[in-house]
């Protein structure tokens, strides 16, 4: 073989390697009766988060996020206040329908954040999402529980 052909060759082989998925990163939280939520990623690829609850949760401020898979971002709304946007994924043809935004808590971490990093931190039947922005020092959080009869809902 010529040294042209052997370097098309090894050329593409190369390829199916880039094009594979960048490693996604998994952080869960586990309820008292076992359900979980589940939040992955890839660490510097903002926009491929996704959310997963196996039952229905309702946020802290009375916000019911049905059971079922999600892709979520923070984002800043008009008053500069961040929220959590979510958008129902569906099965069929790839449609997706929005939630209303989720008003998020915001703290300072002590040193810049270098890539985004999602965790959750449990404490009884509340599970925390804790996110923190890439390349600053911003740290988000938000609040869930699981449904139940006793917490009032907002209504919209």
């Amino acid at each position: 073989m010529s040294p042209k052909t052997i370097l098309i060759l090894a050329m593409f082989s190369m390829l199916p390697a880039a094009a594979q998925d960048p490693p996604r990163t998994r952080t869960q939280c586990r309820f008292p009766d076992g359900n979980t939520i589940t939040v992955s990623y890839s660490p510097g690829q903002f926009g491929s988060t996704r959310l997963a609850t196996d039952e229905d949760l309702v946020t802290i401020g009375g916000r019911r996020i049905p059971a079922g898979d999600y892709a979520i971002s923070p984002a800043k709304d008009s008053e500069n206040n961040w929220t959590l946007t979510m958008r129902k994924q569906t099965r069929g043809k790839g449609a997706s329908f929005p939630l209303p935004p989720l008003p998020m808590s915001i703290t300072r971490a002590s040193s810049p954040i270098k890539t985004i990093h999602v965790s959750f931190a449990k404490a009884d039947a509340t599970c925390t999402m804790l996110w923190g922005l890439e390349k600053s020092n911003v740290l988000l959080s938000l609040e869930f529980t699981e449904m139940n009869t006793d917490m009032p809902l907002v209504q919209e």
